[in-house]
């Protein structure tokens, strides 16, 4: 294997990667608190438009959604950023906890983002969250019982019905999606 691009740079180590869904873009975050957005192309790869800067902290984790036209964004700042991925401006900051928003995933659907986080997430129980991808709104917080500190991962099943999730505490937990949000036994 060899480097067919780059390097690409950012000032501090870059702690997370995700291609948009044609492949013409990635979205790359970093220990300095900053999304950039990259065109990538068979000959060349370069920056495009100002870095998003409105995280104060580390970004843990990014991700595009379905069509593309918006970056998600998780940060040590306890919150979850959503940004237009043509203009750079963010859409919505949702508040997640009062720690380290470590990882998110995106539902098959597009409609529901989880969240994994360390601390105590904001006015619930719990270190694993799902929300509604366009407004905002916390669908369920992890209060039946969940990791008993950090979660670190999160991942939908193929079918968005069921959430898998790991932790600090050394568990993997399966989550019931649907209506009834129960943790699997």
């Amino acid at each position: 294997m060899k480097a067919v691009h780059g390097p690409l740079i950012h000032k501090s180590a870059v702690t997370t990667v995700s291609f948009s869904p044609d492949e013409n873009f990635v979205a790359s975050g970093s220990d300095d608190g900053v999304v950039r957005i990259w065109q990538i192309s068979s000959r060349t790869a370069k920056l495009v438009g100002d870095p998003l800067r409105d995280h104060v902290g580390a970004v843990n984790a990014v991700l595009y959604s379905l069509d593309g036209n918006r970056i998600y964004s998780a940060s040590n700042d306890g919150t979850l950023r959503v940004w237009d991925a043509q203009g750079g401006q963010v859409i919505m900051c949702i508040g997640v906890s009062d720690g380290p928003v470590l990882a998110i995933a995106l539902s098959p659907d597009g409609k529901r983002i989880a969240t994994a986080s360390e601390g105590r997430p904001v006015g619930n129980d719990g270190a694993v969250q799902l929300w509604d991808a366009s407004t905002g709104e916390n669908i369920y917080a992890g209060a039946y019982g969940g990791h008993q500190s950090a979660a670190r991962a999160v991942a939908f099943f193929p079918d968005g019905e069921r959430l898998v999730s790991g932790g600090d505490d050394g568990t993997i937990r399966v989550w019931d999606c649907t209506d009834s949000w129960m943790q699997y036994k």
